[in-house]
């Protein structure tokens, strides 16, 4: 086992964490109403999480049990708005969450997923649960929240570009080991998408909300420039300190400064609005 093979693994360990105590706190806040089952529940995954995290693999099932259970709750309390566009798109990070779960389980257990080993699981499980969990989530509760506010123009737009990222994962998801240009595709998209909704929230946001929202507006620029060039630039630097470039830099950019900044701002917005 070499150095750089272990500082990986932890980095990634440590993103993970990050994901999973985050977005369940926005979907608990934005979704189930602070529900006290889920908010324990959450707890109890996390243990088993860290206990999978270091080596008790069979413990992580559990965290996709959490995740179900989640789904089913929020398919309870929101059944009479299910067939709308917000209610379509309000589905969208229970989903993800449950995708992210399957990648953990694998990752773990080494079952090798689609042919993918730990590391590559753990990406994508970085991916359902930073940009499909936590910052489509956010977009989600936006949109609800404007649907209910009286702004419908707002709301058909954050339920738009929710759904519309649905279908660019998947692009890159199938692209990646399919064909090449689909994956570009998701890429480009998303290069288009996730700034554009940062961007906009951040210049209607107000206060503590706005500096936020700049401080996830500014690292998204960062972090996509950094995927355009991974996907366009040959002789991009593909290795930074022994580490895959794109795990060190994009990764953790998106995981500890663009999502949960965005989260943040969100949160202070809807507090905000309802005092």
């Amino acid at each position: 086992m070499s150095v750089d093979w272990l500082v990986e693994h932890r980095v990634l360990d440590v993103l993970v964490l990050v994901a999973y105590v985050l977005a369940p706190r926005m979907t608990a806040q934005f979704f189930l109403n602070t529900d006290r089952r889920y908010v324990i529940a959450h707890a109890v995954a996390l243990v088993a999480v860290v206990v999978a995290l270091f080596g008790v693999a069979v413990a992580a099932p559990l965290w996709g049990i959490f995740c179900v259970g989640g789904f089913a709750l929020h398919l309870q309390r929101s059944r009479a708005s299910l067939l709308s566009l917000t209610g379509a798109a309000s589905c969208v990070p229970f989903a993800f969450s449950i995708i992210s779960a399957i990648w953990f389980v694998a990752g773990t257990n080494d079952l090798h997923l689609l042919g993918y080993n730990r590391a590559w699981s753990f990406y994508a499980v970085l991916h359902g649960s930073i940009l499909g969990w936590l910052f489509l989530g956010s977009v989600a509760h936006l949109a609800v929240r404007h649907g209910q506010g009286g702004r419908p123009t707002s709301s058909t737009a954050h339920a738009i570009a929710c759904l519309a990222s649905f279908l660019l994962f998947l692009c890159v998801a199938f692209g990646i080991d399919g064909v090449p240009y689909i994956k570009r595709l998701g890429v480009v998209g998303f290069a288009v998408v996730v700034p554009a909704v940062i961007g906009a929230f951040a210049f209607t946001a107000r206060g503590a909300a706005r500096w936020w929202a700049l401080m996830s507006f500014a690292g998204i620029v960062a972090s996509m420039a950094l995927a355009l060039a991974n996907e366009f630039w040959v002789a991009f630097p593909r290795v930074l300190a022994g580490m895959p470039t794109m795990v060190l830099a994009h990764g953790a950019l998106n995981a500890l400064v663009v999502v949960p900044c965005f989260f943040f701002a969100v949160r202070v917005d809807a507090s905000r609005s309802a005092s």
